[in-house]
């Protein structure tokens, strides 16, 4: 399974000595579907010239239109495949002329994300996304994790890690940790690529103490991350959810105290009554299309440092909810704090929700 992170350039590269044309075909499909017959997308082009040959294709935006991030609705079943919209399948072919007709010269398969390759994480292409694995992270796993102490519930969304895996590569069983419970699930049965989603709880046993929280391919530690639970007495806990860098979804709880506004836009006019049936209760101005939208400013409450890594990625962002309500982050810049100058870090965000209070959808 060679992973594409589809928000960054991906590069098709054909360079072959004496090639006076390069072609390359896309394949795109999301399981269950199979691949098509024809190609989705066809670029062809004629090299710039016989000291620089090489054709290069970017094929990232194409990729994407195969992607779209699925809230779950509960989560809180360990084995659960996420919405098989979140990856996609790709094939890619390549073909360089000599003379008259077109030679294949590659056929490339992959799996593509919704995720993103930083600056210094360098250039993605066919030459450079080579590892074939059995698993790939969609989320960040070192992080901390806050929870709020509360009675366990399967339905109840409480965060998770996305896990890609591959059942032809993968071998052992899944094995997760919540502190003193331990539960083995076997994610490799049947074949081919799907997404799974790992609670990081999953039991009622682990609701009152911190604990460490393990996933494990047979004896191989995939995954640890600490879970510090938190009661919460005064307000009711938020979980901000959003797509992070690996193409899953990230989670931060907002423990603290909320704020909600409320802004109305419309159109004024002045009336116009009838002369001769006047009515001193109806007023001089009309307004029309009205409609208003709703804000929020949420604080998390105390997080460890290594929470700025989740605050990056949510200002990235394309994909927000909070509490399972899409949102539009306000603001395009914040400062990533540090310990050694606040002793205490909380982070405070304003969201607008991402729908108009009257539906007026057509």
């Amino acid at each position: 399974m060679k992973v594409i992170k589809a928000r960054s350039p991906f590069s098709a590269i054909i360079n072959v000595a004496g090639q006076v044309e390069t072609k390359v075909e896309l394949f795109l499909w999301n399981k269950p579907d199979s691949i098509p017959a024809v190609p989705n997308y066809t670029f062809s082009s004629k090299i710039v010239s016989v000291a620089n040959p090489i054709g290069v294709y970017n094929l990232a935006n194409e990729i994407q239109e195969f992607l779209n991030a699925i809230m779950p609705t509960t989560n809180g079943v360990i084995n659960q495949q996420d919405s098989r919209l979140m990856w996609c399948n790709v094939q890619v072919k390549t073909y360089y002329k000599t003379a008259t007709t077109f030679v294949l010269s590659q056929t490339l398969n992959y799996v593509a994300v919704n995720a993103y390759r930083n600056y210094q994480d360098g250039l993605q292409n066919t030459n450079t996304v080579t590892a074939d694995v059995g698993y790939f992270l969609c989320g960040e796993v070192s992080i901390e994790q806050n929870l709020p102490i509360g009675t366990y519930d399967a339905n109840y969304k409480y965060p998770f890690i996305d896990l890609l895996v591959d059942k032809d590569l993968l071998s052992g069983n899944i094995l997760v940790t919540n502190g003193e419970a331990i539960e083995n699930y076997n994610l490799t049965t049947g074949t081919g690529i799907d997404m799974y989603r790992i609670p990081v709880l999953t039991v009622g046993t682990a609701l009152t103490n911190n604990y460490v929280f393990r996933v494990f391919n047979g004896g191989n530690k995939i995954v640890q991350k600490t879970i510090n639970l938190i009661c919460e007495v005064k307000y009711t806990p938020l979980l901000l959810s959003f797509i992070g860098k690996n193409g899953g979804w990230e989670h931060i709880y907002c423990f603290k105290a909320k704020e909600e506004s409320i802004e109305i836009k419309d159109l004024e006019f002045k009336s116009n009554q009838n002369y001769f049936t006047f009515d001193a209760n109806i007023g001089q101005r009309q307004t029309y299309n009205l409609n208003g939208k709703k804000s929020i400013k949420v604080n998390t409450g105390f997080v460890e440092e290594t929470t700025n890594t989740l605050v990056e990625q949510l200002y990235l962002s394309e994909t927000v909810t909070l509490d399972g309500l899409p949102v539009l982050l306000k603001g395009k810049a914040t400062v990533l704090k540090q310990a050694i100058k606040e002793k205490n870090i909380n982070y405070t965000f304003e969201f607008d929700y991402n729908f108009n209070l009257i539906n007026d959808f057509i």
